[in-house]
């Protein structure tokens, strides 16, 4: 699972079902100097659902969103395979090792 929060604006309850659609923005100036082109959670929702997984928001309009993407663990060898320059407790020296089963991510 992998978690990123927005600290700003938000997004309405009513807007909110829509910020998966391709083309949809939440600012209505459409105007490319302020916002992207609305293709950006469309494409990591259809990512997500062809490897059998999920991304979801949750907003508060005046605070913020956040936005879930989860995958199925589906290569069990490599979630314990080592993953270079990464200590497994971050200490110099250490073995390192890749995410596990469970692991969250916040970014």
């Amino acid at each position: 699972m992998i978690r990123g929060l927005l600290t700003g604006s938000g997004i309405s309850a009513e807007d909110l079902p829509r910020v998966f659609d391709r083309f949809w923005r939440a600012e209505k100036s459409r105007s490319r100097h302020t916002s992207g082109s609305g293709l950006g959670l469309a494409i990591v929702r259809k990512l997500a659902e062809a490897h059998g997984g999920t991304a979801e928001a949750v907003s508060t309009l005046g605070r913020g969103s956040v936005y879930t993407l989860r995958l199925p663990h589906g290569l069990p060898d490599l979630l314990d395979a080592p993953v270079a320059g990464q200590g497994a407790a971050g200490a110099p020296g250490s073995t390192p090792r890749a995410c596990r089963r469970g692991d969250a991510v916040e970014v």
